[in-house]
């Protein structure tokens, strides 16, 4: 997601600037912009972009970004030219369903990749960066007299220009814009700005044509970013927000070994559907991919395909034995979901009767892989207080009670078993003894399980999970 904070970061750079050397219609413009970056929760926003480098073009960029409340969607299309004429394809999908987070990649087709991160229903969390931008913005107000008055036109019918060529960039303002750019990409690709152009010896540097592609060249081999021409039609709506963008900008690079190259920008954009933006629930089916090997699947997240009814039954008739055995035996049967992860793998969700969220993934033979209970996993309540727990005949019982799961469930997996590797054990209290016992890899093919036990004062299993290569 790297690229969408740089492009983010670059938009507020050059508002912050706009909004520095502009009278208050031009600043009306920024207060548009700004909203609709940091407090808009319903848009759809279009863009396209080409790059060139010496007047070759190397980037060709197409995207669409929908935001709708605390989901979004966002698809980045790239293209580059190759030597031989053809055109290299990449990009991705990117899908934000509350705190779930869904990513396929052009290169890796057929898969997705998943994870959870903190709702959000902006397209621009407070962050640092952003923080960093707008104190550039408000170094360039101080340069307001140094600019020159045809710079900005703005008509009362939404429209602004901005024509701009370098003779009429007072220097600070050149070396600020420098700053900003360079500060953008420190950020966003973990290179300090030191490392990208001037290396601690000389005879180390690189040219341009060294990297692989002419994107890496520009990063890793500019010290300074000059702006040199700036061309902008933008237009508001009547409620002051932004609808379309297009224009063009020109760079002089400056580079630490091999002197200037030129860098051109043409882009246009869209801003629509306001208030009315939808973006539906991640599918996987409808977008024809799996999860990837190893991939992160959140624990309420049901977007595989359906279930056929007769293995829906199954699967769920083995689900309670298995949570029955795990210390569960009062379910609420009106709660059952079942779907199709991959054509190995199914995930069950069911709720017991304290409405707990029980989680289970299930080989498509019916083996159990993974048994996770939402309330009291990994992060067990650490501001309930608690003891470090050592109880030898606990530990002992303990030991017992999982072998014995274990030959009912998995009896391939006894002996991938170490009772005596205890990570953690504790005393709550209201009385609860919880241990996490984990024991893979313990042996050279990777193989092993991992548990957390409720010992009491209800022996139940809160988390399974396996590594079985045989």
């Amino acid at each position: 997601m790297k690229l969408r904070r740089f492009t983010a970061l670059l938009m507020v750079m050059m508002l912050s600037w706009t909004m520095a050397v502009a009278d208050a219609p031009v600043a009306q413009i920024f207060d548009a912009a700004a909203v609709l970056l940091t407090d808009t929760s319903n848009v759809t926003l279009t863009g396209s972009a080409t790059f060139s480098l010496d007047g070759e073009p190397f980037k060709f960029v197409e995207t669409t970004y929908v935001q709708d409340g605390v989901n979004s969607k966002w698809v980045l299309n790239l293209s580059s030219p190759r030597g031989d004429g053809s055109m290299r394809e990449n990009g991705f999908t990117a899908i934000a369903n509350n705190r779930h987070k869904y990513g396929m990649e052009v290169f890796q087709p057929g898969v997705y990749r998943a994870a959870e991160d903190d709702p959000q229903s902006v397209i621009l969390r407070p962050s640092a960066e952003l923080s960093q931008m707008i104190s550039l913005g408000h170094g360039l107000m101080e340069l307001i007299p140094a600019w020159p008055e045809d710079v900005f036109s703005y008509t009362e019918g939404g429209q602004l220009q901005v024509r701009l060529e370098k003779e009429q960039i007072p220097d600070a303002a050149s070396n600020l814009i420098s700053l900003a750019v360079l500060l953008a990409v420190q950020r966003t690709t973990n290179i300090v700005d030191d490392s990208i152009a001037v290396p601690p010896y000389p005879e180390e540097a690189n040219a341009m044509a060294d990297y692989i592609t002419p994107t890496q060249g520009i990063i890793c081999c500019t010290e300074k970013y000059e702006l040199t021409e700036l061309s902008v039609d933008a237009q508001l709506d009547a409620e002051n927000r932004f609808t379309e963008v297009n224009g063009t900008a020109r760079f002089t690079l400056h580079t630490f070994l091999e002197g200037p190259h030129d860098l051109h920008i043409s882009f246009a954009g869209t801003a629509s559907d306001y208030g009315t933006s939808k973006v539906p629930a991640f599918d996987a089916a409808e977008f024809g991919v799996q999860p990837a090997e190893g991939t992160y699947i959140p624990l309420d997240d049901m977007s595989g395909a359906d279930a056929d009814p007769e293995v829906r039954d199954s699967m769920i008739d083995k689900a309670r034995d298995y949570l029955e055995k795990a210390g569960y035996p009062h379910l609420d049967e009106e709660t059952w979901k079942v779907s199709m992860q991959s054509p190995e793998q199914y995930r069950i969700i069911v709720r017991d009767e304290d409405a707990t969220l029980l989680t289970m993934n299930l080989s498509s033979e019916g083996g159990l892989l993974l048994l996770q209970d939402d309330k009291s996993w990994f992060d067990v309540d650490l501001s309930i207080p608690f003891t470090i727990h050592d109880d030898e005949s606990i530990r002992q019982e303990t030991v017992e009670k999982l072998i014995k799961f274990l030959r009912e469930t998995r009896p391939e997996l006894i002996d991938k078993f170490s009772g005596n590797r205890f990570d953690w054990g504790i005393e709550t209290e209201n009385g609860a003894y919880v241990y996490m016992i984990e024991s893979w890899p313990i042996s050279v093919d990777g193989s092993g399980v991992s548990f957390i036990v409720q010992a009491s004062p209800e022996w139940k299993i809160m988390y399974f999970d396996c590594i079985s290569n045989g």
